[in-house]
């Protein structure tokens, strides 16, 4: 047995990743011809500043205390 790819495993590799982006690029097509979704990522665009640095805050903090466990 070989330890080497051969053309079937870089076949297989190749379809799956034109499967992936095929797929990626259907959904945006289709995303983008409607608004929904907006809402949940943004808010609908309502959320003031305050809100905003908290949430970038807590990321923060939570990765300088995964970091310092690390």
């Amino acid at each position: 047995m070989t330890s080497g790819m051969t053309h079937l495993d870089w076949g297989i590799i190749a379809a799956y990743m034109i499967g992936v982006v095929g797929i990626g690029v259907a959904a945006g097509f289709f995303r983008s011809r409607t608004t929904e979704g907006g809402h949940y990522f943004l808010d609908d665009r309502s959320l003031t500043w305050p809100i905003m640095e908290q949430r970038i805050a807590i990321h923060g903090l939570v990765g300088l205390a995964f970091r310092k466990a690390g």
